[in-house]
């Protein structure tokens, strides 16, 4: 997997990466990343907002989460890609795909856990998850 964190002080197209092979190292990184800071940062600069990704061999199997919002009031956009059942053509059957999820409301806490269950590979929980997101 390969893990990219994009600060305040990037633009658009910049991003910090390396490649991690468990979930502990995922989970780690979003714990230390200082959310606060680079939200207060992002708020200054108005380059960009701070960014964690977590990419599986492509973008169609990929996580963002994007830090928003004032320092200690901050909120999360997040956005998934991975391998599912589709809908076939006009609707009939299924057939494999690319599944699509996005929020423009995780708390810290969901998009914590939205990391946790995409590493994991628990698709169905990480679509509830997205599904009970609300401002």
């Amino acid at each position: 997997m390969e893990l990219r964190q994009q600060y305040a002080h990037h633009a658009h197209h910049e991003s910090e990466s390396k490649q991690v092979a468990h979930a502990e190292d995922v989970m780690a990184s979003f714990d230390a990343f200082d959310w606060n800071a680079q939200v207060a940062k992002a708020n200054e600069l108005r380059l960009c907002s701070p960014t964690l990704s977590v990419v599986r061999g492509s973008q169609d199997d990929m996580i963002w989460v994007s830090a928003i919002g004032e320092p200690n009031q901050i909120s999360f956009v997040s956005e998934a890609h991975y391998p599912g059942e589709v809908p076939g053509f006009l609707g009939f059957g299924k057939k494999q795909g690319v599944i699509h999820q996005d929020t423009q409301w995780f708390s810290l806490q969901q998009a914590r856990e939205a990391l946790a269950l995409f590493v994991a590979k628990d698709y169905a929980a990480l679509e509830q998850l997205y599904r009970s997101a609300t401002p």
